[in-house]
């Protein structure tokens, strides 16, 4: 790999889905120091499916994957292991193969590709080891992901190997199968615990998310870690060194598997015969979680922690910045009427956007999205045809214009001497293909889900631009997506003037009985605070979703406040009024288990009747549910101080 010499700037493709985060960014921020290194442009190809958003959703991100003609490619990176879709990774695979082009797969082995990996056995194996020698632990146990998973299975061995070296069998039922997550962790470890009259020495998680819900599990249960279990992850993530008690794990040099990896390919181009199937070295970092670091005597490790925390700020300021530009752009792209004026409202407002998104920002669009009469538009692939809409470059903003969707490497890497590391999203809303955004040398989005919002924004505006383009010349249909909340799709305010006083008025000329309800979320100012906005986004959205499902569908739901939802509708029997309110709390619990959501989360619910001779208008009767739901909120609050989860 010394002294190679590239006689022509080079492109390489990666695919890969944006749900994981740490290990997606630390692999691309690999892949790109070394490209950048080499003179290569990378072309980073990235979709947010994820199954809680439905197969519509999944399937409108997997079109990214369709967009690039990888024989344009010099070479191919692929990270099947983040995708949610064996459908989308077969495909790719099978494209790759066909192309004959270069290419690496990374850590996840694939049928006629190249592999590039981090080794898992013997890592596992001194985990434990050490927790057998150091710390004289006996009582193991292991918790994996899915029982299958190759990871997970490796893992297992390496552990199992150590205790057997001391004599040691490992039960079946001391080995756990959580899905690497949090939640399950959590469930899991409560139930193996209240099932057995011992503590375990040691569990050994088979990654780091799973072992921070281990230990939050524990703590809530007074057991004490490190001083009553020892407890390990794997994967070396940043939450793991920030979390208390900071997580002993394995480092897998992930940003050096990312280079290795280009350089691999690198060889592969240049006719080099290259290891098809290539094992790094992993590291176990032993921290407090088995009882091996006093952070308080070690000033490195407080001063790395604070570096952290200082970068974390700076990188969210900016990332704030960068949420109001797009929020701000796709509020005003709503509006448009046409073409024209899309083209006008864009380039009035894009002026700094390269401040805030590198030296690129581009939007481009299906041809078709553009025809505004057309009902129906594509939901396979891309059109041939594109129309950039918004172009911005270190060279300032273009003009919209077309071009063959054959022709979009060439206008995105057309500047000499200058590398580009693009990061390209669709732009789709269920499952309907509208065109992609392109970002350049923008990896810290990646980290924090920012990208997902940014794109979910764009996606958002998309829509309602076909939408309001559509409908334009029908004032009902204007006015019902102005009535719309834009977070969760429910009615907003402007609603309530427009449905929620009359229907309280004519149900009372019916004679019929009405019901007030205020739904509002339980401590969301914590959520927030603790998890982000982002996750107090998925709060809301959660609720809501639950509320529209449960709730009799002619009644009339509003988001009335950041996290306060009014109900109305016609009164049903007392005794079905309580099984509503029941399935309420129920709904939702079971949808915080389905989708892992990593906090507590519940609401408090009012609920105030209306009979036909009642001459109060809403608002006292508003006032009057939002005081009961109050009353309902202050017992929720003693209960979860009861139960320790304030």
């Amino acid at each position: 790999m010394i002294g190679r010499i590239l006689r022509m700037k080079k492109r390489i493709a990666v695919f890969a889905n944006g749900w994981s985060t740490e290990f997606l960014r630390l692999v691309l921020e690999g892949i790109r120091s070394k490209a950048f290194e080499l003179n290569i442009d990378i072309f980073s190809y990235i979709g947010y499916a994820v199954g809680v958003r439905g197969v519509l959703f999944s399937e409108g991100e997997g079109n990214i994957y369709h967009l690039p003609d990888v024989n344009q490619f010099d070479g191919i990176i692929l990270l099947p292991g983040t995708f949610n879709s064996e459908a989308a990774v077969e495909y790719l695979r099978q494209e790759v193969i066909a192309s004959g082009k270069p290419a690496i797969s990374i850590e996840y082995k694939l049928d006629g590709i190249d592999f590039i990996g981090t080794e898992n056995l013997e890592a596992s194996y001194m985990v434990a080891r050490h927790m057998l020698d150091v710390h004289q632990a006996k009582r193991f146990l292991f918790m994996g992901g899915p029982e299958e998973n190759k990871d997970t299975k490796e893992r297992l061995q390496g552990v199992q190997k150590a205790l057997q070296e001391n004599g040691i069998e490992l039960a079946s039922d001391c080995i756990l199968n959580a899905f690497y997550a949090y939640k399950p962790a959590r469930l899991i470890i409560e139930e193996w615990i209240k099932g057995h009259d011992y503590l375990p020495d040691a569990i050994v998680c088979a990654n780091d998310d799973m072992a921070i819900g281990v230990c939050s599990q524990l703590a809530e249960m007074g057991i004490r870690v490190p001083e009553d279990v020892l407890v390990s992850g794997y994967d070396g993530l940043q939450a793991g060194q920030r979390f208390l008690p900071t997580i002993t794990s394995v480092h897998r040099s992930w940003s050096k598997v990312g280079a290795y990896a280009v350089d691999n390919l690198v060889d592969k181009m240049n006719g080099l015969i290259t290891n098809p199937y290539v094992l790094l070295d992993t590291r176990p970092v032993y921290k407090e979680s088995c009882g091996c670091l006093d952070k308080s005597k070690d000033d490195k490790f407080v001063y790395h922690i604070r570096d952290l925390i200082v970068k974390d700020h700076t990188n969210s300021l900016e990332r704030v910045l960068s949420l109001e530009f797009v929020s701000t752009l796709c509020d005003a792209m709503v509006a448009v009427e046409n073409f024209e004026h899309m083209s006008e409202t864009i380039s009035g407002i894009i002026k700094g956007t390269e401040k805030y998104f590198g030296d690129v920002f581009k939007i481009f669009v299906n041809e078709e999205f553009l025809d505004f009469e057309k009902e129906e538009v594509r939901t396979e692939g891309y059109d041939d045809q594109l129309v950039c809409i918004c172009d911005v470059d270190a060279a300032g903003y273009k003009p919209s214009y077309k071009l063959e969707k054959s022709q979009v490497l060439d206008t995105l890497s057309d500047t000499a001497g200058v590398n580009h590391f693009f990061i390209i999203l669709p732009v789709q809303k269920l499952g309907k293909c509208y065109g992609f955004v392109v970002f350049d040398d923008c990896l810290g989005y990646i980290y924090d889900y920012s990208f997902s919002a940014i794109e979910d924004d764009i996606d958002g505006a998309f829509e309602q631009i076909r939408q309001a383009a559509r409908l334009m010349s029908a004032n009902k249909q204007l006015q019902s997506l102005s009535e719309r909340d834009r977070l969760t799709g429910i009615y907003n305010r402007v609603a309530y003037d427009r449905y929620a006083i009359p229907l309280l008025q004519s149900l009372k000329e019916q004679g019929k009985e009405s019901i007030v309800m205020v739904v509002d979320i339980d401590k969301m100012k914590i959520i927030n605070d603790r998890y982000g906005h982002l996750q107090g986004d998925v709060a809301i959205k959660l609720v809501a979703e639950v509320l529209s499902n449960t709730l009799p569908k002619d009644w009339v739901l509003i988001r009335y406040g950041g996290d306060e939802y009014f109900v109305l509708g016609e009164c049903p029997s007392g005794e079905e009024m309580d099984s509503i309110c029941n399935r309420i709390y129920e709904n939702l619990e079971q949808a915080i288990k389905e989708q892992s959501i990593p906090f507590s989360l519940s609401v408090s619910v009012g609920v105030e009747k209306v009979v036909p001779t009642d001459e109060n208008d809403i608002w006292y009767h508003f006032k009057r549910a939002d005081e009961s739901m109050y009353e309902v909120k202050e017992q929720h609050h003693t209960q979860l101080a009861e139960q320790g989860k304030l």
